[in-house]
């Protein structure tokens, strides 16, 4: 094929060479400059269909090799060995920089690094054409702005618009011009399109063209004319060649297809069109095609008189149908089967006829159910009639519809073979249906041959190339099947909606596979959105709806589980399918809180409300989420918006669920006062709340009293939530209203604002009646401890917060609270004991370290307490090591007869704090133990001056460090001075009092 292809390209070029004296005609030129330009054009197409995400690799490949395969008719490039200056690595965008690769190689390396889209990316534009030019063959030189839309995978630069130069060659085969690609290389500036050399010479223009004007519309107009050429219509496509004539009068292709027309054997085309339609039994198109053929024979009287007994014997054929029909519909089945065998005993009538009466019985017999004398009459109508198509595809039916029926397999496999043939037989006559090719297809998928199956939705297509429906079956057929080239269907639904872009049903197949078979859900949600868009039938929405509320409930298992994390992900993808759900959205939100993740659950909060503007429950929860944050002020607002929107009184009566949420906001809004240091606010708004629980507390938790909803509530508008139930929370997270509970809670954060105004009083019997409401309140016991250690009262404050350990968390700063009043009250055994688990429990707490070691420096357990500060020392910044550590140290190695390390640390002491009282006290202490009275004395007189040394500190310290000094009467002058006991508040100086935003009360959403 191709040695024959080129000795005709050889003989083309002879004559091309040997008439270069001579002149082109100017509408030739036009024609030819005119294909150059739209073969870029469709250079432009092949570059966007290489790129577009929608078209499998397979196809891809196919459509490569297409483009310069020697024997594709449509082929765009010269042959495989063409040139293309590389463009596809922006960096080596430039002519100097860039490859020259074959066709092939280019067209591989786009697809391969190219960024792909559903959306062309690619533009050809600005396209110029040169007059046609020769040299050893015929060719136009085209100019063209390139531009790639998308990114290079590997690449961050971004593409340039690039001016690019295309040869185009000319060859002319059965008097028609073909272009082809022979190199495209980027633009030079030596390049222009007014360049002379080597153009063809032309005859002078006798009509003055209308060159490129109205391009657009031209194109569109050839196009749709085309296609009425091809399906035969065609009188449809006169007009559309006429009207493209109008356009660019100088074309030559609608002057050649009007030509066509005109000179067609019209008597022949029409009358066998008629013939066959009334092979088939279409009345109404024969009646059409034969009028039409005796019109163009009108004056020939036999073959009039013909076609008039032709149509006299349609007009029968066409009253007796619809006869028929009209008793089928009317439901006359026994007077019509009794008039069909009446004229059935007549002997004379003609087989076609008696046929057609048949196949009505048929249809009879059928419509009453009666399947084996229906099946018996179409059976006759095709005896008598064997290429009877409506009797074949009726008998095909029926026999589809008993293989269902069929008990045993090869009863089954005969009805289905019989309907095969008789499809098969029906198809052969007229290949041109494409209904017949999907019934077909059906059967054979019932008798597992797939590939067959596969090859009649293929011919169908064949048929009908731009039914978008066509690909939709196809598509459903891999789909639903389950057969190899799942890929094949995937590329089936994106054809269907680029031929029908509103097609609802492709949407929603093509959603459906995003979702179940890519897990693409983002994807997935955008055809579903666009299906709804284009009138969706109910049955698909609900199954989207089903997709979104099985996602949803996943979401309440994981989140009853405790499995916050993949609980979010599932109320997302709820939310994703279905935008309006704004249960899925509120439940993310309480996933992500239970997993602190706060902002997140503020924006999936927001969503919630953004739907369901009614949703109080959000703006509580908003509420939390910020106070939880750190943004009391936010906090604040969002409690407020609760509080001006439910009706206390009325809520009580008929919604108690929201006088339990108002209880919540106003608990939450003095939480938040409190935080903000608002103290005096925060008390009066509980005591507020205080009085409205005592007031409704019991009506609240009678109706808030069943177990928590696993579900929300039904919603009465789509995406909405209802009103909650009177006697059940609206979602999984809500904690019931206990009036005892928030009695609790309302007087321990009363009694937390009056400790911090130092109203201990008050804030003792607050907190009492906390722990009298709630006997295990682990949060008011710490609390009465704080104020219990405020007050000295170091007995009542270890019972507390012994007690907030055997009803709290167990963390390690409730050991080290409680450890360091331990050491308050001088019980440094099980000081020590407290401060190692609160080490297990979190081994970053150092202060427990160096604690330790002062507990144990009280025991007399120097050495071990030397330990514990080197163990500290090591594990701080050196800037966290502050003056009372060294001088801590120096004092215990002043008791081991360190004197040199003492010395050094309490040195350093003072060189951090000169005014530290420890140190100086130790370094008189030094000096004592050194004889060195006259220098001991001064340093006494500061440390005391201080009143943080006591007299019980120095007589403990006497028989170990100040024996030499003790009697002397300076010293005795000194100690009398001083206080008997400490002055100071806090010994220990580290004790750690919890955040009570993090501390008053569990966050409310959580499952107990």
């Amino acid at each position: 094929m191709k040695k024959v292809f080129i000795i005709v390209m050889s003989f083309l070029l002879g004559i091309a060479g040997s008439s270069q004296a001579q002149k082109f005609d100017p509408k030739e030129n036009d024609q030819i400059v005119y294909q150059a330009e739209a073969l870029i054009r469709n250079y432009e197409d092949l570059l966007n269909a290489i790129t577009s995400a929608g078209l499998g690799g397979k196809e891809i490949q196919k459509i490569i090799l297409a483009s310069y395969s020697d024997d594709n008719d449509g082929r765009q490039f010269w042959d495989s060995n063409v040139i293309i200056e590389d463009d596809v690595i922006p960096e080596k965008a430039i002519a100097d920089a860039a490859a020259d690769l074959p066709v092939d190689k280019y067209l591989q390396n786009l697809d391969l690094v190219y960024t792909k889209s559903e959306e062309p990316s690619i533009s050809l534009i600005n396209i110029n054409a040169s007059p046609v030019k020769q040299k050893d063959y015929y060719y136009v030189v085209v100019f063209f702005d390139s531009f790639f839309k998308n990114n290079h995978k590997k690449s961050k630069a971004p593409y340039k618009k690039v001016r690019r130069t295309a040869e185009v060659r000319v060859e002319k085969l059965d008097e028609k011009w073909n272009p082809y690609i022979v190199g495209i290389r980027y633009f030079d500036k030596q390049d222009s399109i007014n360049e002379t050399e080597f153009n063809v010479p032309l005859a002078e223009r006798k009509i003055r063209p209308t060159g490129k004007q109205n391009e657009i519309d031209y194109t569109e107009t050839i196009q749709e004319a085309e296609k009425a050429f091809a399906n035969e219509n065609y009188e449809v496509a006169q007009k559309g060649f006429e009207k493209a004539l109008n356009i660019r009068p100088n074309s030559n292709h609608p002057l050649r297809r009007l030509n066509e027309i005109k000179n067609k054997d019209w008597y022949t085309f029409y009358y066998t069109k008629a013939a066959k339609a009334k092979q088939f039994r279409n009345y109404d198109e024969a009646v059409s095609y034969y009028k039409k053929a005796r019109e163009v024979k009108i004056g020939d009287i036999g073959i009039r008189s013909d076609i008039d007994k032709t149509l006299e014997e349609l007009s029968i054929n066409i009253r007796n149908r619809d006869l028929f029909e009209n008793n089928i519909k009317a439901g006359k089945y026994d007077d019509l089967i009794k008039d069909l065998n009446k004229r059935l005993k007549d002997k004379s009538l003609p087989k076609f006829l008696e046929a057609e009466m048949h196949y009505y019985l048929g249809k009879s017999y059928e419509a009453k159910n009666d399947t084996k004398d229906a099946l018996k009459e179409y059976t006759e109508a095709i005896q008598h009639d064997g290429n009877y198509e409506q009797a074949l595809v009726k008998r095909a039916d029926m026999n589809t519809t008993l293989s269902h029926s069929a008990g045993k397999k090869d009863e089954k496999q005969k009805h289905l073979q019989e309907a095969h043939a008789d499809l098969s037989l029906v198809i052969t006559n007229n290949p041109e249906v494409t209904d017949f090719y999907i019934k077909r297809a059906e059967v054979r998928a019932y008798l597992d041959n797939h590939k067959e199956a596969l090859v009649d939705y293929e011919k169908a297509i064949d048929v009908e190339p731009e039914n978008a429906n066509l690909f939709l079956k196809k598509a459903m057929y891999h789909l639903d099947k389950k057969v190899p080239e799942f890929e094949d269907g995937y590329a089936a639904l994106n054809r269907a909606i680029e031929l029908e872009p509103a097609f609802a049903e492709a949407y929603y197949r093509r959603g459906m596979v995003e979702y179940s078979y890519y897990k693409k859900i983002t994807n997935a949600a955008d055809d579903f959105k666009k299906a709804k868009s284009h009138n969706l039938n109910q049955i698909h929405k609900n199954s989207i709806d089903f997709l979104s509320k099985n996602a949803y409930q996943e979401g309440l298992t994981l989140y009853k589980t405790k499995n916050y994390a993949n609980a979010a992900k599932k109320f997302e993808e709820a939310s994703i399918i279905s935008p309006d759900n704004s249960d899925a959205f509120f439940m993310k939100g309480e996933a992500q809180f239970e997993q602190k993740d706060f902002a997140g659950a503020v924006t999936s909060y927001t969503e919630a409300l953004n739907i369901n503007k009614e949703l109080f429950l959000a703006f509580y929860k908003r509420g939390e989420a910020y106070y939880h944050s750190g943004e009391f002020q936010k906090a604040l607002v969002e409690f407020e918006e609760v509080i001006n929107k439910i009706k206390f009184e009325e809520a009580v009566k008929r919604a108690p669920f929201n006088a339990s949420l108002l209880i919540d906001a106003y608990i939450g809004k003095g939480k938040s006062q409190q935080a903000l240091g608002n103290y005096s606010e925060a008390i009066a708004t509980n005591e507020n709340t205080i009085k409205l629980v005592k007031k409704s507390g019991k009506k609240i938790s009678n109706g808030t009293s069943s177990s928590t909803s696993t579900s929300t509530t039904t919603s009465s508008t789509p995406g909405t939530s209802a009103p909650p139930s009177i006697n059940k929370a609206p979602y999984i997270s809500v904690i019931q209203f206990d009036e005892k509970n928030k009695m609790a809670e309302l007087y321990n954060n009363a009694g937390r604002c009056r400790y911090k105004i130092k109203n201990y009083k008050l804030a003792t019997k607050n907190l009492d009646e906390a722990i009298d409401y709630q006997k295990r309140n682990s949060n008011a016991y710490y609390n009465r401890g704080v104020v219990y250690y405020n007050l000295r009262d170091y007995k009542n404050a270890i019972n507390d917060f012994s007690s907030n350990l055997k009803y709290g968390n167990k963390s390690s700063i409730d050991y080290f609270i409680r450890a360091q009043t331990y050491q308050m009250a001088n019980k440094h055994t099980e000081a020590i004991m407290d401060y190692r688990e609160a080490i297990k429990l979190d081994s970053s707490l150092h202060d427990a370290t160096y604690l330790s070691g002062k507990s144990l420096t009280k025991l007399n357990r120097h050495q071990e307490a030397l330990v514990y500060f080197g163990n500290y020392e090591n594990k701080v910044q050196p800037n966290k090591l502050n003056s009372n550590f060294y001088a801590d140290r120096g004092i215990i190695r002043l008791k081991i007869k360190d004197y040199t390390g003492a010395k050094t640390d309490l040195e350093k002491a003072l060189e951090l704090d000169s005014g530290n009282a420890e140190a100086i006290y130790g370094l008189g202490c030094l000096y004592a133990l050194e004889n060195n009275i006259e220098k001991a004395i001064p340093e006494f007189e500061r440390a005391f001056k201080s009143k943080s040394i006591s007299r019980d500190r120095v007589r403990e310290d006497t028989p170990v460090l100040l024996t030499s000094i003790a009697n002397e009467k300076r010293f005795k002058s000194l100690l009398k001075g001083i206080d008997k006991k400490n002055v100071a508040v806090n010994t220990y100086g580290a004790f750690y009092e919890p955040d009570e935003t993090a501390r008053l009360i569990p966050p409310v959403s959580s499952s107990k």
